[in-house]
């Protein structure tokens, strides 16, 4: 009778930790997002004389700089522990994205989405390893895919806001938008965000590689970081490109933004509800959202414009963002609590490398003349290969270096491993 209430002050304070760390993701989804709804007025800027291959590779240099963050997030995390790192790394992207308001030409603009970027990368794993850890076992992949959520949520906020601000303030004012967060949310964060319970510790970089890739979890370390970085290419080079596509085939800015949130909301509501699915097979849950992802964008691309976009659009969103939901969960349930920042940050930060191409590879598709349709079969393909590596991932469900299992009342989590985790 007398835990009672200390277990209630406890699931108190884990809501209120989950609760603005989500509000951070959200600003992640927005400062991520927001680059895109601002190509096509850079475009159409004749001070800028600028082309899509030159902003694909502006877009590329933000996720260039999240690769860096995100690889760099399990080191910073394990010295500086869980709380700094993720108010260090929020303040970093919310002030720099705000700063490309300033930006007056291409360069400027891709150093700035670069110093933003690193910010943005080294937030969700050390986000994601805070609020594991605070939350406890028994909630632990579902508000590892829940918590992803947040990132279309900022998405969708980006994409609504873009029409109306752009036409009050210019493009500028997308990014001026991105100092709400440091205003509104990191002074809560500052005061009421605990630290880990896993104490800090200094341990080399290379040092938590070799034990990533130690005997039992070398797969793992390798199948994850691929299947990030093909869906990863697909969600991001869709997110950067998508209002530029539609505007390619005939619609309006405002219309072309309303397909970003489209498939912003579809994103928001995949991690959602794959969040139920976090506690048995995420991998395998994972590949189907991949096979039916890659068949909407087929759909995408031989269908005429209009024609069934918004639903495609939203199984689009579902099968690429909650197949990252699944897979941050499944890799979060996998680690010991010791390696959990750095499983995260290596999955994250090589798959970042996929969000580092797409933008450029898209531009230079665009650009090159294949037109739209060429960009929604390569996004297919890349769709298509997370699916097959996913198969290949759930197959270390049954030969036990990765073992994922409800209890009877299926409110529980726990992973065996014939190998240390």
């Amino acid at each position: 009778m007398n835990t009672q209430p200390g277990a209630c002050a406890k699931r108190r304070r884990s809501a209120t930790v989950v609760l603005i760390c989500w509000a951070m993701v959200v600003f992640d989804g927005y400062d991520l997002v927001v680059y895109g709804t601002v190509v096509p007025s850079l475009l159409a800027d004749p001070a800028w004389e600028v082309t899509p291959a030159t902003l694909g590779l502006v877009g590329s240099l933000a996720f260039l700089g999240m690769f860096a963050g995100a690889l760099a997030s399990g080191s910073l995390a394990d010295r500086w522990g869980r709380r700094r790192t993720v108010l260090t790394s929020f303040l970093c992207f919310s002030l720099f994205t705000a700063a490309c308001a300033l930006a007056t030409g291409p360069l400027s603009l891709g150093v700035l989405r670069f110093l933003a970027g690193t910010g943005l990368g080294a937030l969700i794993p050390a986000v994601s390893a805070l609020v594991n850890e605070v939350a406890g076992l028994r909630r632990r992949s579902l508000i590892s895919a829940a918590m992803l959520s947040g990132v279309p949520v900022g998405g969708s906020v980006a994409a609504v806001l873009g029409a109306p601000v752009i036409a009050l303030a210019g493009w500028p004012g997308m990014f001026w938008l991105a100092l709400a967060g440091p205003l509104i949310v990191f002074p809560l964060a500052l005061s009421l965000l605990p630290e880990s319970p896993v104490p800090p510790r200094a341990s080399r970089a290379v040092d938590k590689v070799r034990e990533l890739l130690g005997d039992g979890r070398r797969r793992a370390a390798i199948l994850f970081p691929l299947t990030a970085f093909v869906t990863l290419f697909s969600w991001y080079g869709l997110m950067t490109w998508l209002p530029k596509m539609m505007i390619d085939q005939g619609f309006r800015l405002g219309s072309s933004l309303t397909f970003l949130l489209v498939l912003s909301l579809g994103a928001a509501a995949g991690a959602i509800v794959v969040a139920g699915f976090a506690r048995r097979s995420p991998t395998g849950m994972a590949s189907v959202l991949c096979g039916l992802a890659s068949a909407a964008l087929i759909g995408l691309a031989v269908l005429p414009a209009g024609t069934l976009t918004y639903p495609l659009l939203l199984v689009v969103g579902v099968g690429t963002h909650g197949t990252q939901c699944l897979v941050v969960a499944a890799v979060a349930i996998y680690y010991r609590d010791e390696l959990r920042a750095s499983g995260l940050a290596w999955m994250l930060g090589l798959g970042r490398l996929g969000a580092v191409a797409a933008p450029a590879v898209g531009g230079v598709i665009l650009a090159a003349g294949p037109g739209v349709r060429a960009s929604f079969l390569l996004f297919a393909a890349t769709t298509a290969a997370g699916m097959v590596l996913l198969a290949f991932s759930s197959r270390l469900d049954r030969t036990g270096d990765l073992e994922i299992v409800s209890t009877d009342e299926g409110a529980d989590v726990h992973v065996r491993s014939r190998t240390p985790r």
